[in-house]
């Protein structure tokens, strides 16, 4: 697990000529079949048409028999479309004749309308509506969390990962049968094209920490990447990519980080090979359960600035160990000498176990930890 303090991405310019893009990918392809929607519709068409009948019932009494008032009216009405029959008003011969025309559309309308309703219980519509109600309700609440884009096998890997370590996400997918997978685990999902501003919005991207766009399509990646960075400027994305090309038009779009898919591969399998002790300690250190790397910005951490590694004291305090630092200008120092000063710029990178980066903070005044 890695965290990032104080990362901002700015908006680079885009250039719409994207090649390369996953041809026959079914990323490319955003239909969606919504199996509730009709069952809906159809309870709503019932609601309509009990209404309508209800006014063109007490309508035709007041037509009918001018001297009838529209309490009397709608109380025979709704008698006759109730099926319960306590009329206990005299009617004429062409009230009896519209009574009878009302009687046997309502009993129609009450069958038909009963059997949505019995249809949209036993389907597990109401159950449906209930739960997505209840999905909503959690999602309007998340924030700092991370909203992942895709649930493919990367999706999937990564929601594993950060529901292991306890951090809230929501997964988007268009896919319904990968929504189910999803719900199946327990993880909050929208079903819907993360392209879109307004899944962007019901994911709460406002106020999310990062996104991680895993789509098949490298096309598609470039378009949640503009889309969340116009929504949420201070939102570090992590993209993925099939070809080394796209790279570039990822980061112009906004990307703070591209996995480059063969490209990584290939470093991580050449670090195993050539250099197979420092490959076992990054492992150790990003994917072990105990242990988190963290990268501060010393101006959110003020009452370690004008300060010595040596008067920080960080093994004791935090149990973290400083890596390296690096300084305003890029220039970065591996393993700092003890007595190296701390000034506002710095940046801090150490690793330690989890939970003492809470320490760290709590310490040092820092508020707000960004996720990666």
């Amino acid at each position: 697990m890695v965290r990032i303090l104080g990362t901002n991405v700015d908006i680079l310019s885009y250039d719409k000529n994207i090649s390369n893009a996953s041809n026959g990918a079914w990323y490319d392809v955003h239909v969606t079949t919504d199996t509730h929607s009709n069952s809906r519709k159809k309870i709503i068409f019932s609601i309509l048409l009990l209404l309508a009948m209800f006014i063109v019932g007490v309508t035709g009494f007041k037509l009918i028999s001018t001297e009838r008032t529209v309490g009397e009216a709608i109380w025979v009405t709704v008698n006759i479309l109730t099926t319960v029959g306590a009329i206990n008003l005299e009617l004429s011969p062409n009230e009896q004749i519209w009574a009878s025309m009302l009687m046997v559309l309502g009993v129609l309308t009450v069958f038909y309308v009963g059997g949505n309703l019995v249809a949209f219980i036993v389907d597990g519509e109401l159950r449906h509506m209930f739960g997505r109600r209840h999905l909503e309700k959690q999602i309007s609440h998340l924030k700092n969390h991370v909203i992942v884009c895709g649930f493919g096998r990367m999706g999937e890997a990564l929601c594993d990962r950060l529901h292991e370590q306890g951090h809230s996400f929501v997964v988007i997918d268009p896919d319904g049968d990968t929504k189910d997978r999803a719900d199946a685990k327990g993880y909050l999902v929208i079903q819907g094209d993360a392209m879109v501003e307004q899944t962007l919005n019901e994911a709460q991207v406002h106020r999310a920490i990062g996104l991680s766009t895993c789509l098949h399509s490298d096309a598609d990646n470039v378009f949640v990447t503009l889309t969340a960075r116009e929504l949420n400027e201070d939102l570090i994305i992590i993209a993925r990519s099939e070809n080394k090309e796209t790279e570039t038009k990822l980061k112009r779009a906004g990307v703070s980080r591209v996995i480059c898919t063969p490209e990584h591969s290939a470093n991580k399998a050449m670090q195993m090979l050539m250099h197979p002790a420092v490959e076992e300690l990054v492992e150790l250190a990003v994917s072990g359960d105990d242990l988190e790397v963290t990268k501060a910005q010393l101006v959110q951490l003020p009452k370690a600035c004008g300060k010595t590694l040596r008067e920080l004291a960080l093994p004791k305090i935090t149990g973290h160990i400083v890596v390296a630092m690096v300084k305003p200008d890029g220039s970065r120092t591996f393993n700092p000498p003890p007595d190296t000063q701390l000034l506002a710029g710095d940046e801090l990178i150490v690793i330690g176990p989890i939970g003492g980066t809470t320490k760290l903070f709590d310490a040092f005044g820092v508020e707000g930890v960004h996720l990666v």
